[in-house]
């Protein structure tokens, strides 16, 4: 598989991230040994994810669900099994779910 390398921005399948401030109030989420899913998939059971320790996932505290990751430090690699890994330069970054139409009145996650 190829590596990409992006800095302000970048899409691995259904999951997209781009940079931003991130907001004042934040609820830190907890994920165990530093496995940050950002994406889970429901169907194959393989998940949009970074691996390391220099990557902490927030939820913004406004309702809104928007969704945040800070990469600290160093580079980490978004991974998932089939799609090429992504590498995001330290920053904010909002995660954003790809979204699709359906016979209801909203749109929901794509579901891998």
């Amino acid at each position: 598989m190829q590596k990409v390398k992006v800095t302000n921005r970048g899409r691995q399948g259904d999951v997209y991230l781009k940079k931003v401030k991130l907001p004042k109030e934040i609820i830190v989420k907890e994920f165990p040994n530093n496995k940050i899913i950002l994406a889970f998939g429901e169907k194959t059971g393989h998940h949009h994810r970074f691996e390391t320790a220099n990557v902490k996932m927030f939820v913004a505290k406004d309702g809104s669900g928007k969704t945040y990751v800070l990469i600290t430090e160093y580079s980490a690699e978004l991974k998932h099994e089939e799609h090429d890994p992504v590498i995001f330069n330290p920053g904010a970054y909002e995660v954003l779910i790809a979204r699709q139409w359906t016979d209801a009145e909203e749109p929901v996650k794509v579901e891998d």
